[in-house]
């Protein structure tokens, strides 16, 4: 991750500092998970998260705060940054998804890309990915809905697996946390 310029101890610091302070300073737990937006794929299911365990001050502080961190990303380098985002980063996001050599299958462990690497089809492997993900989901939902008394490392395990399991779009270095 030094070498390399990859985020994953500042977002592993994030989701472990998130989870601390949910309860006992809601605002900076929202600061927190507004910012990892700059990581989508491991803040995906926050907002079931916190809707499923009634945290709606977090939910709040964390959706002005990315809305706040889009709009000073627009701010400072213009909104083309945002348009070019849509345009052309998500469909190369996709093309990485989809390539049929699947170069980059080794570097992506998620459900979807491991289906890929044993020569699932494109159609298939989203289909069996989209399951998972639904699981995940529900699990999360399920977890901070009806267990909010459970052991809190456990919680977030629990979370950072499902995260994984969630998104078919999660490098190697994004499993640090």
């Amino acid at each position: 991750c030094l070498i390399s310029g990859q985020s994953a101890f500042l977002t592993a610091a994030m989701l472990i500092a998130i989870f601390a302070l949910l309860d006992r300073r809601p605002v900076a737990a929202g600061i927190l998970i507004g910012l990892l937006t700059i990581k989508p794929q491991l803040g995906i299911l926050f907002p079931f998260m916190l809707i499923a365990s009634g945290r709606w001050r977090v939910f709040i502080v964390a959706a002005v705060a990315a809305l706040a961190l889009a709009g000073a990303t627009a701010a400072i380098f213009g909104a083309q940054v945002w348009i070019d985002f849509v345009l052309k980063g998500l469909p190369v996001q996709g093309l990485v998804l989809s390539d049929p050599d699947r170069i980059a299958t080794p570097l992506f462990p998620t459900v979807f890309m491991n289906l890929r690497g044993l020569d699932l089809g494109y159609a298939a492997a989203m289909s069996v990915q989209a399951m998972f993900s639904a699981f995940a989901l529900g699990a999360v939902i399920w977890a901070f809905r009806f267990r909010r008394d459970a052991d809190p490392p456990l919680m977030l395990a629990l979370y950072l697996a499902c995260s994984v399991i969630a998104s078919p779009y999660l490098l190697a270095f994004d499993l640090l946390p």
